[in-house]
């Protein structure tokens, strides 16, 4: 999309940890179709409310962590510590206004947005001590079409304090919830996919998670995050098997985002699967 016209009215209304701002942007689409305009204006929306109410600059790329096109582009993300450093969130977007028309002057198709968005900022920071340390994941996997037992990933995780654990497989296309798992009513479900508290310097392992792909190559992050408390995830859907693995990147950055960094860590692995 090329921008070529843009405006931007903002309004504040002052809280100690919430700000609440009415933006409104236009995005002549020069050819694009209008729902990746309204895509854009949206991300670019949070964005600047975020930088207007004093969150770290950092976050100005926060909703494209979870549109990264490349693994290498999400990587850099994670790696730069932007899930770590960041001051605040978008805790909640009212649509105000939507406009679809066009320009008989410029003879193109524009949209225009006007949202209400609630910026909710961090009241702690990070937490150096609560840690845990993940082992067993190899670089490199080979498909396990035949559903082989043995050539499961074995992911051991060990905290350094009481704590909730979720784990989270993003890759280029598709994300899913590893652990917890909950199970449709007809489904039979398994002492080791409930969600509890893991107790300090007592290992948990996965070792259900098969690396199959249809790919010649899949490259792959699994996300694993500590709570202090059990903040419950509730975006997944039922896979075929009855299964509720199912999200979005979106959804899954969205939940972290709006724990306090005293009550959270976050580690990131990567790896591919080879047919």
């Amino acid at each position: 999309m090329k921008l070529l016209f843009k405006t931007v009215i903002f309004l504040f209304v002052n809280n100690t940890y919430a700000q609440s701002a009415i933006f409104t942007e236009r995005y002549y689409c020069s050819g694009k179709r209008i729902d990746k305009c309204k895509e854009d204006a949206i991300k670019s929306l949070k964005t600047k409310a975020l930088r207007e109410s004093g969150v770290s600059e950092d976050i100005k790329s926060y909703k494209s962590i979870s549109r990264s096109q490349s693994n290498n582009e999400f990587e850099s993300y994670v790696n730069s510590n932007i899930l770590t450093s960041i001051g605040g969130y978008v805790q909640n977007i009212e649509f105000l206004e939507e406009v679809k028309n066009y320009d008989p002057i410029k003879e193109q198709m524009y949209f225009e947005l006007k949202i209400r968005a609630k910026i909710k900022k961090y009241k702690s920071v990070k937490d150096p001590q609560f840690v845990a340390r993940v082992e067993g994941l190899l670089e490199t996997y080979k498909s396990n079409d035949e559903g082989d037992f043995d050539k499961n990933i074995k992911l051991k995780i060990t905290p350094q304090s009481n704590c909730y654990i979720k784990v989270f497989y993003i890759n280029d296309s598709e994300a899913q919830i590893c652990y917890p798992i909950e199970t449709e009513e007809n489904v039979k479900t398994y002492e080791v996919f409930d969600n509890k508290m893991h107790e300090a310097g007592k290992s948990f392992n996965v070792n259900y998670i098969s690396p199959e792909t249809k790919k010649e190559s899949e490259f792959g992050n699994l996300l694993i995050v500590i709570t202090k408390k059990d903040y419950p995830y509730i975006y997944s859907t039922p896979d075929e098997n009855g299964l509720y693995v199912n999200t979005f990147a979106d959804k899954i950055f969205d939940w972290y985002l709006s724990i306090e960094p005293e009550n959270k860590n976050i580690i990131y692995k990567s790896f591919s699967i080879n047919r």
